[in-house]
């Protein structure tokens, strides 16, 4: 829960938002967009809800989980983190076609 809070929060305060993955981690997403396809992928990803997510206290969970409703409402930040993993899933897309071109 902690990491969608913080990416919706990077997002609300525009910050520059980068997400890394190891190469080999990355080489597996490729692999499974090439075979399964983007939209598989995408779906799985819009599956992804910050009230459904787990922190190791479950007080914290509870405290995000209450600011949250308290503020934008669990679709607003759902929504806000399915863009920004969407966007992703493009740039890491566009990334490894020019590696392959280069190649």
């Amino acid at each position: 829960v902690w990491c969608l809070y913080e990416t919706y929060t990077a997002i609300e305060k525009n910050c520059n938002l980068t997400m890394i993955m190891p190469p080999t981690e990355k080489e597996k997403l490729m692999c499974a967009i090439m075979t399964a396809g983007a939209y598989n992928l995408l779906e799985v990803l819009s599956r992804t809800k910050i009230e459904d997510a787990e922190a190791s206290q479950q007080e914290d969970k509870e405290n995000i989980i209450n600011l949250v409703n308290s503020g934008p409402g669990t679709s607003a930040v759902n929504g806000k983190i399915h863009d920004r993993l969407k966007e992703w899933i493009g740039e890491a897309m566009v990334e490894t076609a020019k590696a392959a071109e280069s190649n």
